[in-house]
């Protein structure tokens, strides 16, 4: 190995020496080895640094070391210079680009060939190709991103297929307290008609009584199949993701609640007053739309301990957030409901009394109809402040198109 640069200003006898004790090591060392003056022009390379850098040795050698790095990195020789004299050695990621244009990463690691005063005589370079280390970190980054966006969308799958199950958990429950309630009315209704029947039957002048207590049973018969019907209905478009909401105008039902909800409790006086203004009520609702009303007239007057039940229903129009809503006010004289039970009604599972007939849905899922309806439903004070006087159910439901 020959110096083909006299130009440059070296310690001939210091780089000499290095060549003299290490001659087998510099030139079969598996990894590229680079030998610069202390301002880093090239004196001297091995051939597996030739080969690397992919220029010849008479093309490598005066160069300064700078030369074959990428751009970016052009100027990290000076700053590795300075920590090499404080170090006492540097080592560094960085970029060459081969005689044929193509750049490649290495891992370089310089040592300093120092004199008796600490002067930086040479700098020994080691140059190591880490093409396939850094192919191998892109891969395996590569395969984390995947991986993550595999357990990301596995993740979503599972909370999509958590949340659908509880759905239907939800669903069951629903569909069970729905049936349970009204079928439960409708069941022990038949049974009381049929012990007034049988006892009635005994005089024969009270056939056309009989008569009036079977119309019930059959009312209250069509009733339960109605019921049985609507949860089929309900379940099906569920299943199917659609929403049951249509334009229903809701007088007729009303007429046809006040009238069952009376007959239901005929030991009772029930006066049920309507302020309503409009030939038709067209509402965004569904076959569900009776059972609510019904439930608000069956607690009304269950849920009454006067001699005289007095029911006054109030349906007016309003506008709210941009969206025009029916008002329904069901305004009662009964015993009330306090401030700290006027929320709790409506949760699921609260029931205050399990053994009284025309229970309905349960006020919890009256609520979980009417927000289907996008709409809402809350309870007030019949005279603000005392809630003894009695109570006053809102509802608001979006209205239809005729």
């Amino acid at each position: 190995m020959k110096n083909l640069n006299p130009k440059l200003k070296i310690s001939e006898q210091n780089y000499e020496s290095i060549l003299k004790k290490y001659p087998q090591v510099f030139e079969n060392a598996p990894d590229g080895i680079l030998i610069t003056d202390s301002k880093g022009f090239i004196l001297d390379c091995n051939i597996t640094e030739q080969e690397l850098i992919g220029y010849d040795y008479k093309e490598i050698v005066g160069k300064h070391i700078t030369t074959f790095h990428s751009d970016k990195y052009k100027e990290l020789f000076k700053k590795k210079l300075r920590e090499i004299k404080i170090v006492g050695y540097v080592e560094a990621e960085l970029e060459i680009v081969q005689k044929n244009g193509k750049i490649i990463p290495i891992w370089r690691k310089g040592t300093p060939v120092q004199d008796e005063n600490g002067n930086v005589l040479n700098i020994v370079a080691f140059s190591r190709d880490i093409s396939n280390i850094k192919e191998a970190e892109q891969k395996l980054t590569k395969l984390n991103i995947e991986l993550e966006q595999k357990v990301e969308e596995r993740t979503k799958e599972l909370k999509k297929s958590e949340e659908k199950y509880r759905e239907a958990f939800n669903r069951a429950e629903f569909y069970k307290d729905l049936f349970t309630h009204d079928m439960n009315n409708n069941l022990q209704a038949i049974l009381s008609a049929v012990d007034l029947a049988c006892l009635l039957l005994k005089n024969e002048n009270n056939s056309s009584k009989v008569d009036d207590l079977l119309d019930k049973v059959k009312m209250f018969v069509e009733d339960g199949a109605r019921l049985i019907s609507d949860i089929k209905k309900l379940s099906k478009l569920e299943k199917e993701d659609q929403i049951s909401i249509q334009s229903i105008e809701v007088l007729a039902i009303l007429k046809n609640v006040i009238e069952f909800s009376q007959n239901q409790y005929q030991d009772k006086e029930v006066n049920v007053e309507t302020e309503i203004s409009y030939e038709k009520v067209i509402v965004q609702a569904n076959e569900l739309m009776k059972d609510v009303l019904e439930n608000i007239m069956l607690n009304a007057i269950k849920h009454n301990k006067n001699l005289v039940v007095e029911i006054m229903i109030r349906i007016s129009k309003i506008e709210k957030d941009g969206i025009n809503y029916y008002k329904f006010n069901f305004i009662d004289n009964g015993m009330g409901i306090s401030d700290d039970r006027k929320e709790k009604i409506f949760q699921r599972g609260f029931m205050e009394d399990k053994s009284l007939r025309g229970m309905g849905l349960g006020l919890s899922l009256v609520k979980k109809i009417i927000d289907s309806y996008n709409g809402q439903i809350w309870v007030e004070d019949k005279v603000q402040g005392d809630h003894s006087k009695g109570s006053n159910f809102i509802i608001f439901i979006p209205e239809g198109v005729e």
